[in-house]
């Protein structure tokens, strides 16, 4: 199957999304609650933090996502999209020194 034909299809493209603060929240939230559900069964795979930290950091990810679509600034696509520390220098929003090496 051609996703990209089938997002096209159904209205949902990149350049459509890449505008709707509200998608990119609800997005983050849902990335939120699967990390959130996976350090309560942390017990169960103690070994392995991957999955908690890939869904943590994509919620991270969709959030400062929804605060550039919010503040109507262009959400880079590729590679850029997926830097952390790049997105939230484009938000402007202060962050600590900790918290950017985190990023």
């Amino acid at each position: 199957m051609d996703w990209k034909k089938y997002r096209e299809s159904t209205g949902y493209t990149q350049a459509k999304m890449s505008k709707n603060a509200k998608a990119w929240f609800d997005l983050a939230c849902s990335y939120r609650r699967a990390a959130e559900l996976l350090n309560e069964c942390a017990e169960r795979n103690p070994r392995d933090t991957r999955p908690f930290a890939f869904n943590a950091a994509l919620s991270l990810e969709q959030m400062l996502k929804a605060i550039l679509a919010r503040k109507i600034i262009e959400i880079p696509n590729r590679n850029g999209g997926h830097d952390l520390l790049g997105l939230s220098d484009l938000s402007q929003i202060p962050i600590t020194d900790h918290q950017r090496m985190t990023l």
